[in-house]
């Protein structure tokens, strides 16, 4: 028989589940539970490098050393970094004793909070669709596999007077609750007669880009220098099948939330979920 890594991982992943090693991330990757394939694929993707420089690689190879015993010395050593998905920091992790560990906590050990970001809608009418980025200025470059900078990228364009949420690959619907209060999320009843989220369906929104944009109807015009008719014009003549969504509102100042990230995992008795909310606060 030879070295078989995907035993050394099954193994180590049982001893963290069975809490035999610690595995202390200090909120990092949002402290999962260690069924989740990103941190197997973490420790899988370390153990060769830790058992390289042991010194005592060829006598894992030839089964003369368990490598776990290699691995989980008394000796501190480096286990490799990895970009929080969180914070998005750099983190670098080490192993010592029955201990893989980090030195740095999270800025967001205690969770990450619900997105919130505010913009005004003086017009009354609100306008959603899934990407209208392009009539607004260039906003600085973010990496969204973070979720810090999910958060940063909402907060740049309502800096410019527009809403653009994160609700994954999930074509929602926009359900009014009121002329002050909109939902954005998806009811999965099969009986029309049973509603899981409240308010009427007044439209729903492609996600191809994964977000969603909502805007002031007269801010709209002004910086797509057209009116909201000749832009659904313009994206049927490209072929395009989705319309503005207009939605009339009370006039003044809106809250919207981003929640995706808080959502729980999919089941099959799931009977809705809720990404966004837009509310008026003033």
């Amino acid at each position: 028989m030879s070295f078989n890594m995907d035993k050394t991982v099954d193994d180590i992943i049982k001893k963290i589940v069975d809490k035999k090693i610690e595995l202390d991330m200090k909120g990092h990757f949002g402290n999962r539970e260690i069924e989740d394939k990103r941190e197997i694929y973490f420790i899988q993707n370390r153990l060769s490098r830790v058992l390289i420089f042991s010194g005592a690689y060829s006598d894992v190879i030839m089964e003369k050393i368990n490598p776990i015993d290699i691995i989980f010395s008394e000796e501190k050593r480096e286990f490799g970094t990895e970009d929080c998905p969180i914070c998005g920091k750099r983190v670098k992790f080490y192993v010592e004793g029955k201990r893989i560990y980090t030195e740095t906590e999270c800025e967001y050990k205690e969770g990450f909070p619900e997105i919130e970001v505010e913009i005004d809608v003086p017009s009354g009418e609100l306008v959603l669709y899934n990407n209208l980025r392009k009539f607004f200025p260039k906003t600085p470059d973010r990496y969204i596999n973070y979720l810090s900078e999910i958060k940063l990228s909402c907060e740049d364009y309502a800096k410019l007077g527009m809403i653009c949420i994160f609700v994954g690959n999930t074509c929602p619907d926009i359900y009014q609750v009121s002329d002050t209060h909109l939902i954005i999320g998806n009811d999965f009843s099969e009986d029309e007669n049973v509603r899981n989220i409240e308010g009427k369906v007044v439209g729903s929104i492609c996600t191809d880009l994964w977000w969603y944009c909502a805007v002031d109807k007269d801010v709209f015009e002004k910086n797509a220098e057209m009116t909201l008719d000749e832009f659904d014009k313009a994206e049927e003549a490209r072929g395009v099948w989705t319309r503005l969504v207009r939605v009339k509102v009370k006039p003044g100042r809106y809250k919207a939330t981003g929640r995706h990230h808080l959502l729980e995992e999919w089941s099959e008795d799931q009977t809705h979920e809720i990404f966004s909310e837009i509310t008026l606060i003033e």
